[in-house]
């Protein structure tokens, strides 16, 4: 998630980081599923982090996703997020702030 700072974003860092250990992905599509997963966390400072309970994850889409969690159980906070975050339901945007949008679930559109 350091990468998703405008510092490597805007040097190329994140798309060089991406390609290499991500191939056929973006860092706009890698932050679809960590929202539609419910980890992605927006924290004050320049970059966002994944959720801390959070012991591995493992996707093949965005929507097939499979995250182990530290106590073994999907805490409820995350339950409802991702529920929230349903692919088939509705859309959802990420705003990164100052109105740029960076990513969208579910096509562009306004919240629900």
């Amino acid at each position: 998630m350091n990468h998703s700072r405008w510092i490597p974003i805007n040097r190329g860092y994140t798309a060089a980081y991406v390609a290499d250990n991500f191939p056929g992905w973006t860092w706009n599509e890698l932050v679809k599923v960590f929202i539609a997963a419910g980890i992605h966390v927006r924290k004050v400072g320049p970059s966002a982090k994944v959720d801390d309970r959070v012991a591995s994850f493992h996707f093949s889409s965005a929507s097939e996703f499979l995250v182990d969690w530290v106590d073994g159980v999907e805490p409820a906070d995350i339950a409802a997020k991702r529920q929230a975050n349903d692919l088939t339901q509705g859309h959802w945007a990420f705003d990164a702030g100052g109105g740029a949008t960076v990513a969208s679930l579910g096509g562009w559109g306004p919240p629900r």
